[in-house]
């Protein structure tokens, strides 16, 4: 599929795999923090040339609503990844349980399916990017020195190892419950 490519590549893949499983919940953060800071410049930015503001007014303004709205995106990440996955997983329960039409019960799981996935969705990310990590690495060992176990007990090693390391410097070591 890809042949034709160098050894720089698979190596590459390799790097970005053990990136990925060591530190990819922070950067799945810091992206997240980037791109509401970024939206809410851009917001900004248009609204006020919109409305005839000067370039610096524009500019400290934009600059302004970049720092909040990184800040928002921050502290709010979590909550805006649990609440659409929480509806569903409340709705899938009742739907299991078979109690789809009370919607009272409904209700209640929806907001219980909230409240544990918000409690959990930095160690999901941890475990998700980990496992991304690992995937990288083997496909990456496997194109660079074609041998399957050697590059599947790497890509293990890298996924656990990774994992640890996330679960173990900085994820979910919140001292108090919102933010």
């Amino acid at each position: 599929m890809l042949e034709g490519f160098g050894w720089e590549l698979w190596a590459g893949l390799v790097a970005a795999g053990v990136v990925a499983a060591f530190i990819g919940a922070k950067l799945v953060k810091a992206f997240i923090m980037l791109v509401g800071g970024g939206l809410l410049a851009l917001i900004t930015y248009l609204l006020l040339t919109h409305f005839g503001a000067g370039l610096a007014t524009v500019a400290a303004a934009s600059l302004v609503a970049f720092v909040l709205g990184a800040v928002i995106g921050w502290k709010l990440f979590k909550l805006a990844v649990a609440i659409p996955a929480g509806i569903a997983a409340g709705v899938a329960a009742a739907y299991l349980l078979g109690s789809i039409n009370n919607i009272g019960v409904v209700i209640v799981l929806i907001f219980l399916s909230i409240g544990i996935l918000y409690l959990l969705v930095e160690k999901l990310i941890a475990l998700i990017m980990a496992m991304l990590g690992g995937a990288l690495v083997f496909i990456g060992l496997y194109h660079l020195i074609s041998m399957t176990r050697v590059s599947l007990a790497a890509a293990v090693l890298v996924f656990l190892a990774g994992l640890y390391y996330q679960y173990r410097h900085g994820v979910g070591k919140h001292k108090h419950l919102l933010f």
